[in-house]
Order: C-alpha cells, then sequence, then structure tokens
C-alpha cells in the first residue's frame, strides 16, 4: 500500500535529503527569509494580507528548516525589516482605478504597467519625455528596496561553490510590469500608473529616439533565478536574469546593449506624444 505523505512533510523530508542552503552564511540566510516573505505575502483586492502561492511555500519550510537545523529561530521581523518588502494597503485606491479596466491585473492584450511619479509620467504620456538610466546606476542602496539591486552582476551558490556571473558592459533598460499588481504602488512610490497598450509600437518609437547605431536593442520579460537552484545551469542573457527576491514585481524589460564598452550616462529622450498609444491613471 503507497503511504501518503503531506505536502509538508514532503518538503521536509526532500530538504533534509539536499540541504542546499548548507553554504549559506546566517546572515544570507537571514537575507533569504526576507526574500522568500516579500513574495510570500499577497496584496488582495482588498487591502488585505493573503498568502503566494506553493513555491514560496517550499521554500519557507526549506529554510525554516535550515535555521532549526542549525539551532536558530525565524529572524525577528525588525532585524530584516530593512530587506523586506510587505504589501502596503494604501495603494488599494490608484489600484482600484486601474483594475476598472484590468478586474485581474492582468490585460486582455499585451500591455505594460509603468508605476511612478505623475510628474514625471505625464510628461511620458503627453510629450514623450524620457530619462534613460545606465543599468549600473540601480547599484544604488539609497534607492527603494524595490528598485535597488546590482544590475552586472549576479552570483551562483551551489553549496560552497559560488560563480559570479558579470556582464560585459554597462546598458540601457526601460522597466515595467505586465500584469498590474497594487502593491506594486505603494513599493515603487507611485501616485499614477501608465499602461501603454501597445509596447512594440512604443519600443520602436523609443529606439528611435535612442538613435544608437551601435546598440542592440531587445525587449523581453525578466527571468527570476533562485541562486541557490541552478544546479549546472548557466546564465546566458544577463540583462534579463533577477534575483528571485524581485519575482513578486513581473518585469518587463527594454535592453540597449552597446556593442563595444561605452561609458554610458542618462540620457533625455524625446519620443513624440504617446497619447495615441498609452493612458495614465493618477490618484
Amino acid at each position: 500500500m503507497i503511504k501518503k505523505v503531506k505536502r509538508h512533510e514532503l518538503w521536509r523530508m526532500q530538504y533534509q535529503e539536499d540541504r542546499y542552503m548548507s553554504g549559506l552564511s546566517e546572515a544570507e540566510l537571514d537575507h533569504r527569509f526576507a526574500d522568500i516573505l516579500t513574495n510570500q505575502t499577497t496584496l488582495t483586492a482588498e487591502g488585505k494580507i493573503g498568502i503566494g502561492g506553493m513555491e514560496w511555500l517550499e521554500k519557507w519550510t526549506h529554510v525554516v528548516l535550515e535555521l532549526q537545523d542549525r539551532g536558530l529561530g525565524v529572524p525577528p521581523f525588525e532585524e530584516i525589516s530593512d530587506r523586506t518588502k510587505i504589501p502596503n494597503a494604501e495603494s488599494i485606491e490608484l489600484g482600484s482605478k486601474v483594475r476598472i479596466d484590468h478586474p485581474n491585473g492582468i490585460p486582455e492584450s499585451f500591455s505594460l504597467f509603468k508605476y511612478g511619479k505623475s510628474k514625471y509620467l505625464k510628461p511620458l504620456l503627453e510629450r514623450g519625455e524620457l530619462r534613460l538610466l545606465p543599468a549600473s546606476l540601480y547599484d544604488d542602496p539609497s534607492l527603494n528596496l524595490a528598485i535597488s539591486d546590482k544590475e552586472l552582476v549576479f552570483e551562483k551558490i551551489n553549496y560552497d561553490k559560488r560563480i559570479r556571473y558579470s556582464s560585459r558592459f554597462d546598458y540601457y533598460c526601460f522597466c515595467s510590469s505586465w500584469l498590474h499588481s497594487d502593491r506594486l504602488i505603494a513599493d515603487f512610490e507611485a501616485d499614477s500608473v501608465l499602461v501603454i497598450e501597445q509596447p512594440q509600437e512604443f519600443f520602436i518609437r523609443l529606439a528611435t529616439a535612442l538613435d544608437e547605431k551601435n546598440f542592440n536593442i531587445d525587449f523581453n520579460r525578466v527571468t527570476y533565478i533562485d541562486p541557490l537552484l541552478l544546479g549546472e545551469h548557466e546564465i546566458t542573457q544577463l540583462a534579463y536574469a533577477k534575483h528571485m527576491r524581485f519575482a513578486y514585481q513581473f518585469e518587463h524589460r527594454l535592453v540597449a546593449m552597446p556593442a563595444v564598452e561605452t561609458q554610458l550616462v542618462q540620457r533625455d529622450l524625446d519620443l513624440g506624444s504617446i497619447n495615441d498609444i498609452a493612458k495614465i491613471y493618477e490618484a
């Protein structure tokens, strides 16, 4: 007779057989706990905290087990609050306006959601004014936790072995989300949401305004990676690879990669009005 095992018991047995977090320091383990907590908590349409999917519950079970095996407890929230993004219900009012047209956050046709300040998004909508930044500038701890990231490097951890991937060149990127989520409004400290309803046309206009013949320009969804579970897999497109801590953001990005090493600075572009392919929601 086949013995049935509860899901959480199976997860515990699997982790005991493969302690893939054994190479982490205590500080790294606490940070992983914070990353899982960030993604495991969700925000409902009613402004209540919900629980994420099975993937995060499994990771939660594993990290708690690793902490227990080391004789450690769950890190107090006040010690990891600076590394944790818990959904904020203050975004519900603006989010409800977006959800009039996108009830479950999923657009009927491919669209992009840009969260930000009205003082920047309205000029983009009305006149096409867009400031494009090099990816390297996001490696800044003073930035919002949802934005700050080491875009040009990624570290794979395989037990006690570590491999560091580095982008050959700095590059420009325009970031947005391919799904709407109310929590992103607060996470990005936004008072407006720009919905780009024709992304392909937008990217053509952006590439034309950039007018750089020596750049390779592409756009695609970001792939979120658990650095501990890559195994023998290698990262080949670092510009579209991000740490799993950002998985709740559903990012889509345009990347303009120089063909040769170039010192990049911020670029102020003029796309012309995009009123015909986008709309804005304001608080």
